[in-house]
């Protein structure tokens, strides 16, 4: 990548994370709403995809973070 699309990448990931953000609180505001209502099963598999969902979209930031480090173009 050239060190234009590599920031353009950069500022798509930053993007990215405040949307994950987004959708995680409501994921968390969903399962605690089920748990206030007795439910079990939609908590756990809710925690599940946050999980995921966090850990995707962390890993996808600090890759390219790493790379403009390396390259301390900055």
């Amino acid at each position: 990548m050239t060190d234009e699309e590599l920031f353009a990448e950069g500022k798509k990931q930053k993007k990215n994370k405040i949307y994950a953000g987004f959708a995680i609180g409501m994921m968390i505001g969903v399962a605690f709403w089920s748990i206030i209502h007795k439910g079990f099963i939609l908590p756990v598999a809710i925690f599940v995809v946050i999980f995921y969902f966090a850990k995707r979209t962390n890993d996808g930031y600090q890759a390219v973070k790493k790379e403009i480090d390396s390259r301390k173009v900055l």
